[in-house]
């Protein structure tokens, strides 16, 4: 049966509300609404059992432009109101039509609601549809993102890739080793140089003090039999017996370094090092 209450071909401005009367319809099972309009909105079936005094229940469902609405619901109760709320845009074209039926050929789930499906397969997609006979389910799956097998194996693929070359993730100790044998080279020629320098240490004696006050004596070693001994006795030079036994008074402010001597740039060099 068709409404007459509830029915509407005039166009809506934006956000414009219509709102159809309150319909008595006891004996019919369902309502169903069908809407075509150029401009996206909301309607609403309101279900009432004191003549609209109170609504006891609501269903809103989305209407989108240019697509054909057509929804069936149980009726709540004997007393029914639907409502069309336009979106921003003023309509060019707007049809609604309400009809009772006596029978739902709809199945309708609410929250916590199970339906028991079976079958041999089912689709890999966002909506799942079952069809027996002259009824059709319909089920809605948001964001699933379902595997698949080909996916498993590409995976598989890429793991034993990875398991069959953890060989080229070792770690290369030997990048990063030392060089024991050149370290210990430096260190031998080193230790030679001080034990050198430990058990030469006669070459240059120099000793504060002397027979005269204010003296300084100069030994110098050398491998001959004689020693050269420089005292400071005034500047006088003296010389006795040979030369390399006598001694002989030298008076200088500085001494020039013997040939191969050590000087402390050197020193710093390999206080450096």
């Amino acid at each position: 049966m068709s409404s007459q209450l509830n029915q509407s071909n005039t166009p809506l401005e934006g956000e414009a509300v219509f709102t159809g009367e309150w319909e008595y319809h006891r004996g019919w099972e369902a309502v169903a609404c069908l809407i075509n309009t150029d401009q996206s909105g909301t309607v609403t079936y309101n279900f009432s059992s004191d003549i609209g005094t109170t609504t006891h229940h609501t269903q809103s469902f989305s209407v989108t432009a240019d697509v054909t609405f057509n929804k069936m619901v149980t009726s709540k109760a004997n007393w029914f109101q639907v409502v069309y709320t336009n979106g921003e845009t003023n309509q060019t074209s707007f049809s609604l039509v309400t009809t009772f039926y006596r029978q739902n050929t709809e199945i309708e789930l609410d929250a916590g609601d199970i339906m028991a499906i079976t079958a041999e397969t089912l689709p890999l997609m966002d909506g799942l549809t079952a069809t027996s006979g002259n009824l059709e389910v319909s089920l809605e799956v948001d964001n699933v993102g379902l595997a698949t097998s080909a996916n498993q194996t590409t995976a598989n693929t890429s793991l034993s890739s990875i398991a069959s070359n953890t060989s080229d993730c070792a770690v290369n100790t030997n990048a990063i080793g030392v060089d024991t044998t050149s370290i210990d080279t430096k260190l031998t020629t080193t230790n030679s140089t001080l034990v050198d320098i430990e058990t030469n240490t006669d070459v240059l004696t120099v000793v504060g003090g002397g027979t005269e006050t204010g003296c300084l004596r100069v030994t110098v070693a050398s491998n001959s039999s004689g020693v050269l001994s420089v005292d400071d006795n005034g500047g006088s030079l003296t010389v006795d017996g040979t030369f390399w036994q006598a001694t002989q008074p030298v008076s200088a402010s500085a001494l020039p370094l013997p040939s191969g001597a050590s000087t402390s740039a050197l020193q710093g060099d390999a206080n450096g090092s």
